[in-house]
């Protein structure tokens, strides 16, 4: 089993890497390489994602892109296994029960520029993650293109995934989140986290400064 552990969660030491710039993310946040190690303590040679400014708890860091499925659909796809290592599920709406959202991966790989919060990796074993996913609704008026929704979503709520920080985060630190129990994973990991009780998190809205772009919410799912 891969020994995965994390250098230094109170590193401050900005990181070589390359900006977001995603209107589904807030400002400040970068790609650069991990700072998780493997056993001989070297970094791991993937990519992972890191704030350059302080975040306070409950900080809005943007929304899970990627394409939206049916499990049904989902399963059906020959590259499931590799979509699996980055799908995240929520519930559904009126079309149906439940929904995944998963960016596309090609050569083993995502895009980093369409999908940079597919890059936030799982806290090392000694650590405990500070971020966690987040659901969120809303309606046709408040996405940046209201003309886009499907008429049988007319009226209804718009599910999204979001990704939200538990504690207060320096500047220059990367970002985690615990994948869950059922991931399949084949190296050791750290620990999950939660919100501080009757901490309100940050509204997205207020976040990206506007409406909520449709990029970051479940309008077409296919298999629906």
């Amino acid at each position: 089993m891969l020994n995965v552990n994390l250098l230094s969660d109170e590193s401050d030491e900005e990181q070589d890497g390359e900006q977001v710039y995603s209107s589904c993310c807030r400002h400040g946040l970068y790609v650069a390489q991990t700072k998780l190690s493997g056993p001989d303590a070297e970094r791991l040679p993937f990519r992972g994602v890191f704030t350059s400014k302080p975040l306070r708890a409950g900080a809005f860091v943007g929304f899970y892109t990627g394409e939206w499925y049916t499990p049904e659909t989902l399963e059906s796809m020959p590259d499931v296994r590799r979509r699996n290592e980055y799908a995240v599920s929520t519930s559904g709406d009126p079309r149906c029960d439940e929904v995944i959202c998963s960016p596309p991966v090609e050569r083993r790989r995502i895009d980093e520029v369409k999908y940079p919060l597919g890059l936030v990796n799982e806290p090392g074993k000694h650590s405990t993650a500070n971020c966690i996913l987040a659901e969120y609704k809303f309606t046709m008026d408040e996405l940046t293109d209201p003309s886009l929704v499907p008429e049988e979503l007319h009226g209804e709520d718009i599910v999204a995934i979001g990704i939200v920080t538990t504690r207060d985060i320096g500047a220059h630190r990367e970002l985690s989140w615990y994948y869950g129990s059922s991931y399949h994973r084949s190296y050791e990991v750290g620990k999950q986290t939660r919100l501080p009780r009757g901490l309100r998190p940050e509204d997205p809205i207020v976040a990206l400064g506007g409406r909520i772009p449709n990029e970051g919410v479940c309008v077409l799912v296919s298999g629906a």
